[in-house]
């Protein structure tokens, strides 16, 4: 098959794939789109039969008000008193909801009679109301809404100051009573009564009902938000209906919501009726629609695709499987020719099916001489057989065994070898794992035993001529001290003038630290093997008869000293000696001046593990400091001392498989904790 060819098949699949998903996704959207399109025009039929059948209500209501009006007067209004006119104004708004008042009013605008006997006296503009006339005509005329229950609480509402609240619209109608006069009715449309009849068959939530004047004023509206006088909105619509008095279109309002809006101009009056519907509430259905049909067109489509692909996928899987594993055939080859480590792998009876090059180089043996033979023609003989069956039973459990151990070169020469055996494992039919080969690496490992030895032998010698110079540097140091303080007992206080005097301070003083700072080193070099007998110490004692030899010095600081039960332990004495002493010696020279020391020494054991706190009251260690303490040369402040003795505190401790810690002390101060394991160390 052609090198190109694989790439020919994917590429042509590739292509396939997306010419099917991308006329998919195109029918998919156009069809989606074409029900978006049909959703919007059910939603704007919807409101255009919203617009007609309030339209209806509102024109049948306002023609009832028109003859309401028109056969309430008649010429024997001219004979009767005002009481009687009032009754019967009252008597006519009995079956009338939709009206809260019916009043006379005179044509200066002021109320003279009223069903509400609180209307009467109040004025209103008669030049507002629509359509204008400048004379009595016998038509229904609209004012300007107002706010308020009725004329005797309200005022008008205008775009500066809309109703907030209640509010009503009037209706004016000129009444002919005779040939010559004329009496003008007045009349206050009920807003709530409309609204709720228009709510009962919108969404009142998302949706909402308008009515308008013809010149924009918002007359009414279910929008708690629009409210009545203002002109806001309005101004789509009025330049629509001098060419269309019924319509539809798609607006957005000043609050940002899309609204579908359907509008009717009333057959006989001068009020426009709009229905606003929401258009993301309105297309909540095809939506839903939407996504369910994305998602059956989706589905199919990615099962098709997985059908193209497992057709392709066949195709291609035995060329890719054999490819890959001649690839790694040929690494593990690699691998196995050029590593530095002899390898050798077995069958499971032990026969040796192959080694590589290291194998050869290491033994000296060739891989013809090493096939068939088992690994046990390199023992050298120096390991026992139960060593070997520690080793089988290793890898008889985990399937693996590393170790040192000493094969035999094929000139008869010994040499040690880091070894790993693993074991092979291969997976059945029914999911089980056998074993089917060893495999086991092993590593020269002559040049790291010498280079360890004779770095052992170094450190020895060197820890050795250490410990040779400080003693041998102790002398001196002591020498010092002793002729300075025989030259001062010798020189009479009187001739020696302020500068000798400090002088000879100065040579005990630094004779002294330098005989502290070489027996500290001593201790330090020493402090990893035992300078006595490891034996089982009663600690309580011998940390007791420290004390008293620190007596004076805990009695001069004012210290009081609580010495709670110290369990025993395995260890040589002058080690132990040497941490108690150390601890003591800190809190002595760290004490804190302000309050009376207080030194308490406790412990425990728990298991095969032994655990000594000291505590005190002392100044306390901060803990960025803690850690730090225990390095070499390491002190806190100018308080004296060498700075190696928490040092030597460690590495003894240490050495043992302890460890040691600082913690606060309740009563202030600080607590070294020791921990430590009860029986003699395994390298002691």
């Amino acid at each position: 098959m052609p090198r190109h060819s694989p790439f020919r098949r994917r590429a042509t699949f590739i292509l396939v794939i997306l010419g099917l998903v991308t006329s998919t996704l195109g029918m998919t959207g156009y069809a989606l789109w074409r029900l978006h399109d049909e959703a919007v025009s059910r939603q704007f039929d919807i409101a255009s039969l919203h617009a007609k059948a309030f339209e209806d209500h509102l024109t049948q209501h306002l023609h009832v008000v028109d003859l309401m009006m028109t056969n309430t007067v008649d010429s024997s209004w001219l004979k009767m008193d005002t009481s009687h006119l009032n009754t019967q104004l009252e008597g006519t708004l009995h079956n009338a909801p939709y009206l809260r008042s019916l009043s006379v009013v005179e044509p200066a605008g002021g109320i003279a009679l009223s069903s509400n006997p609180r209307n009467i006296g109040t004025h209103l503009n008669l030049v507002g109301f629509q359509p204008s006339v400048s004379e009595p005509h016998a038509i229904l005329r609209v004012g300007e809404t107002w706010m308020g229950r009725d004329f005797y609480d309200g005022r008008p509402a205008t775009p500066s100051h809309p109703a907030d609240s209640q509010s009503f619209i009037p209706v004016l109608r000129d009444v002919p009573v005779s040939s010559t006069r004329w009496v003008s009715l007045l009349a206050t449309l009920n807003t709530d009564y409309f609204l709720n009849h228009y709510l009962r068959s919108i969404d009142a939530e998302h949706d909402c009902v308008a009515l308008l004047r013809y010149d924009g004023t918002l007359l009414l509206s279910s929008d708690e938000r629009r409210r009545p006088g203002s002109r806001e909105g309005g101004e789509a619509i009025l330049r629509r209906i001098g060419e269309h008095e019924i319509g539809h279109f798609e607006q957005v309002t000043p609050t940002g919501q899309t609204v579908l809006t359907a509008y009717r101009a009333s057959r006989t009056y001068p009020v426009i009726l709009v229905v606003r519907l929401d258009k993301n509430q309105s297309l909540a259905a095809w939506r839903q629609e939407a996504m369910t049909t994305l998602a059956v067109v989706l589905s199919a489509l990615l099962l098709a695709c997985a059908a193209a692909t497992m057709y392709y996928l066949r195709q291609e899987r035995a060329a890719q499987e054999r490819d890959a594993a001649m690839g790694r055939l040929n690494l593990a080859a690699k691998v196995f020719e050029t590593s530095t480590e002899a390898i050798v792998i077995t069958d499971l009876s032990g026969k040796i099916l192959t080694v590589n090059a290291a194998f050869s180089l290491i033994t000296g043996y060739t891989a013809t001489e090493a096939q068939g033979q088992n690994p046990r023609f390199l023992s050298s003989g120096l390991h026992d057989r139960s060593f070997f069956t520690e080793m089988w039973q290793a890898i008889s459990l985990s399937g693996h065994w590393e170790g040192e151990i000493t094969n035999r070169r094929k000139n008869g020469e010994t040499y040690p070898q880091w070894l790993i055996v693993s074991q092979v494992q291969s997976e059945q039919e029914d999911g089980e794992f056998i074993p089917t080969h060893y495999v086991g690496v092993g590593v020269d490992i002559t040049l790291r035993k010498r280079t360890e030895e004779h770095l052992r032998r170094a450190n020895v010698e060197l820890q050795r001529f250490a410990e040779i110079a400080a003693h041998h540097l102790q002398e001196p140091a002591r020498r010092l001290v002793s002729y300075a303080q025989r030259l001062e007992s010798r020189l009479p206080y009187a001739m020696l003038d302020e500068e000798s005097r400090l002088a000879l301070e100065v040579i005990q003083t630094q004779a002294k630290r330098q005989q502290d700072l070489l027996r500290d080193v001593q201790r330090y070099l020493a402090a990893d093997q035992p300078r006595g007998r490891v034996v089982c110490l009663d600690v309580g004692t011998l940390v007791q008869g420290l004390l008293d030899r620190y007596a004076p010095a805990l009695e001069a600081a004012g210290v009081t000293v609580t010495v709670g039960t110290l369990p025993t332990l395995w260890m040589d004495e002058p080690r132990l000696l040497d941490i108690f002493s150390v601890l003591i010696d800190n809190v002595l020279r760290h004490a804190a001046s302000e309050a009376p020391l207080q030194l308490t020494l406790s412990g425990e054991q728990v298991g095969q593990r032994v655990s000594y706190r000291i505590a005190d009251n002392g100044k306390g260690i901060e803990p960025p400091y803690r850690e730090r303490i225990f390095g070499v040369f390491e002190r806190l402040g100018n308080s004296g001392g060498t700075g190696i003795g928490l040092a030597i505190v460690r590495r003894i401790v240490e050495h043992l498989g302890g460890q040691v810690w600082v913690e606060d002390t309740a009563v202030g101060g600080c607590t070294i904790c020791l921990d430590l394991p009860f029986g003699a160390p395994t390298h002691e």
